[in-house]
């Protein structure tokens, strides 16, 4: 007997793995994360099998899809026979915990591997459950959500609070962008809206603290978007102004994008074109002096163009709509402005670190 098991009783299970059965485009697109990709079918097998099932009939689809997966069965297993040796529970899941996914479990209890379950739904039963309870969820925490022009270094401040075991929800690390026309640059790459929501779900999760630090986001992030419940959450937060000197956020956007991301400056024609998608915005003549600049290599000038020009407009008509700041940090050293933070929490929530 097959043991089929829900989203919610899959995510609370111990010593647990995931196996995404579907094709790597599938995965790639989105998974549970945390998921290990054992497909039945590659990519163009996929691709095959569709075709056949709407040009000639579901049956001869089934039928060459059988002759494909009979012969990776044996190495199916022993990836399988591998994971075991790691987890106790392996919960199997395709698209909608059909016949891939019943097909694999089924395999697998004929050769005596226990502890097999199926997710209830599929891939397609999870992302529902992720969404219902991202729309539904009750807050049992506060977002202390820190405010502050480009370069005053609030993402770097989030990264030191977490290593010193505080609290921290990184929306632009978990969306894998920035949120504007420079946003996903030196990052890894996107993410689908599908990924993005359940590493958000994951991240709420883990908190069990009366508070997270976030740091101010508009609702839109590159191609993403904050799920609107939590968004709200972040407009109820508690907000914390953080400033610096404009020659001291030039010097710390000049140490993330040029000096970290090499590769990246290099790319000159990239810039240039995200440069030149302003010019709606700043002007022809703007943009033509910040590409003449990038052609010189004066990224300290071009830095200072884009942010009077550009970012700090920005920030100012979004941080317009905020009507009180409990607090406001001018962030010299940033080690020194996390323990600011620490102890603002320390005194309004009565803890120890």
């Amino acid at each position: 007997m097959i043991k089929i098991i829900t989203p919610d009783e899959a995510l609370r299970k111990n010593n647990s793995v995931f196996v995404d059965v579907r094709a790597p485009i599938e995965f790639n697109e989105a998974t549970i994360p945390g998921a290990v990709n054992i497909p039945i079918f590659d990519d163009r097998e996929r691709a095959l099998l569709g075709e056949i099932y709407n040009n000639v009939s579901s049956s001869a689809a089934m039928e060459k899809g059988l002759e494909i997966a009979s012969a990776k069965l044996p190495k199916i297993y022993f990836e399988f026979k591998k994971l075991k040796e790691n987890y106790r529970n392996i919960i199997i899941f395709c698209w909608r915990g059909g016949m891939r996914s019943r097909a694999i479990a089924s395999i697998l209890q004929l050769m005596k591997m226990d502890d097999l379950f199926l997710l209830e739904g599929g891939y397609k039963g999870y992302r529902k459950y992720i969404y219902n309870k991202l729309n539904l969820m009750n807050f049992d925490f506060d977002l202390i959500v820190l405010h502050g022009m480009t370069g005053t270094g609030k993402t770097k401040v989030l990264e030191i609070l977490e290593e010193k075991g505080l609290p921290v929800i990184n929306i632009e690390q978990l969306a894998q962008n920035r949120g504007s026309v420079f946003g996903n640059l030196g990052l890894s790459g996107s993410i689908s809206q599908k990924m993005f929501d359940s590493l958000l779900f994951n991240k709420i999760a883990e908190i069990y603290y009366p508070f997270a630090f976030i740091e101010a986001e508009s609702r839109r992030i590159g191609n993403l978007y904050i799920p609107n419940r939590f968004f709200a959450h972040m407009k109820e937060g508690i907000h914390i102004l953080i400033e610096a000197p404009i020659e001291l956020r030039i010097q710390r956007i000049m140490e993330e994008y040029v000096y970290n991301n090499p590769v990246d400056v290099m790319n000159i024609e990239d810039i240039k074109n995200r440069i030149m998608r302003l010019k709606d915005r700043l002007g022809k003549e703007k943009c033509k002096l910040m590409v003449e600049l990038l052609s010189k290599r004066d990224f300290n000038s071009l830095i200072k163009e884009l942010l009077l020009n550009y970012y700090d407009p920005l920030y100012q008509y979004s941080e317009n709509k905020v009507s009180d700041f409990k607090k406001t940090i001018i962030a010299y050293n940033l080690h020194e402005t996390a323990n600011d933070l620490i102890n603002y929490v320390k005194n309004e929530y009565d803890f120890s670190v």
